[in-house]
């Protein structure tokens, strides 16, 4: 998936906005770049979690920690496949604003 996103990124770096919108709103993309995001959140979750685990010793900081890192990553995740999945259902119709 990473070697998909960097080569087709490298075809999209220099267009307008448009051409983007379009790229993403291909299902063929919005399906590889919604997995692409959730492998590399729950991927960033779990070496988060790793390391915690390792250099947290206070059972409730480390605790706290978890949940914390976990919530975040878990909201900014599902943030980012929500915008990937509105683009790719709405095109570039709808309203701005």
């Amino acid at each position: 998936l990473t070697l998909w996103f960097v080569i087709s990124l490298m075809g999209v770096v220099r267009t307008d906005y448009a051409t983007v919108v379009s790229w993403v709103s291909h299902p063929f993309h919005a399906v590889l770049l919604v997995a692409f995001l959730v492998a590399t959140f729950y991927h960033a979750i779990l070496g988060l979690q790793v390391v915690i685990e390792d250099y947290i010793h206070d059972e409730g900081t480390k605790i706290a920690s978890l949940l914390f890192m976990k919530f975040a990553l878990v909201l900014l995740g599902g943030s980012a496949v929500l915008a990937v999945l509105r683009i790719a259902i709405g095109g570039m119709g709808g309203t701005h604003g």
